[in-house]
């Protein structure tokens, strides 16, 4: 960890008489050992909660702190954190709900998490680790969005950290604003109905000093050598709707054929991996060692994915 503790994790049992048998139940539990007082713990537990932030990514399963409970010599100190629940257990689950693979988990814990606490916004990774964990019960359409959310922070975040955003510099593009708005009122100013319409025309000029989301994901994609082509198109295509454009008509409450919906849900799949493969790059972690890499997608996908040109001209209707 960043403050110097090393967690020892076990597996702990609660024990419940039912009739005539007792039942187990077990439970994940982190030690360490450290000279803070107990009553100070809270002060530290941000490392713990970041830490099984990458847990929850790589198992694709929310690990969460629900509490803890501190020992010295002196005093016992128990502290239950009122804002966690304890996740639902999956009932089925195997090796292969993994993206990491389970004998490179701890080399990805290491490597990742000194990534992370490297990065240049730790609340931008707090804040998109745990929603694109996949185990969660939402709807396709809200967490469509949220995968989109996600990208779109990433790509500012890249943008401000390079002085891509703005374009110009406030001042400078005031000056340029200033030059069009007189243009633009010289041109339209034969008639008196125009005035509305300039008006309309002014609002937008501040736009034109933002990088096109297009232009800003192949900034960041160039950047970070991430590669998206074997996936559902993501602002252009000539076959037909593109995640763009999906993301646009969810958020106009568009009603989706069932047809469409088929396609909304493998789209996001598609969108799922692409932010992945983002966050992967983030945390420093070669994608080609996870489940949402080139090989694995093109091994165990390929025919699912084969309808997306299919599904892609169903929006076009």
């Amino acid at each position: 960890m960043e403050s110097g503790l090393k967690l020892t994790f076990d597996t702990y049992y609660k024990y419940e008489n039912i009739k005539d048998y007792i039942k187990s139940f077990p439970y994940s539990v982190a030690e360490y050992k450290t000279n803070i007082d107990p009553e100070k713990i809270n002060e530290i537990i941000l490392e713990i909660d970041d830490f099984l932030l990458l847990v929850s990514l790589a198992l694709e399963k929310i690990c969460l702190c629900t509490g803890w409970v501190a020992y010295s010599n002196s005093k016992i100190v128990r502290y239950l954190r009122r804002d966690r629940t304890i996740p639902d257990r999956d009932t089925k689950r195997s090796y292969s709900d993994y993206l990491i693979e389970p004998f490179e988990l701890k080399t990805f814990l290491e490597k990742s998490y000194n990534a992370f606490i490297n990065f240049n916004d730790r609340n931008l990774l707090r804040n998109i680790l745990f929603p694109i964990v996949r185990k969660k019960k939402i709807s396709v359409e809200t967490h469509y969005l949220i995968l989109f959310a996600i990208l779109e922070s990433t790509v500012l975040n890249y943008k401000k950290n390079n002085k891509y955003e703005p374009i110009l510099p406030p001042d400078d593009f005031n000056v340029l604003k200033d030059d069009l708005e007189k243009f633009i009122k010289k041109k339209l100013n034969s008639d008196e109905n125009m005035k509305e319409r300039r008006k309309f025309i002014y609002e937008k000029l501040p736009e034109l000093n933002r990088i096109s989301f297009k232009s800003s994901f192949e900034l960041f994609q160039n950047h970070y050598k991430i590669y998206v082509g074997d996936l559902w198109p993501l602002i252009e295509s000539k076959e037909g709707a593109t995640l763009a454009h999906i993301r646009n008509k969810i958020i106009h409450g568009e009603i989706f054929s069932n047809h469409q919906f088929n396609a909304v849900r493998l789209a996001m799949e598609h969108l799922q991996i692409i932010v992945e493969r983002i966050v992967f790059t983030l945390l420093n972690w070669d994608i080609s060692n996870t489940k949402v890499s080139l090989e694995y997608v093109k091994q165990y996908h390929s025919k699912e994915f084969e309808k997306v040109k299919y599904y892609q001209k169903l929006f076009n209707e």
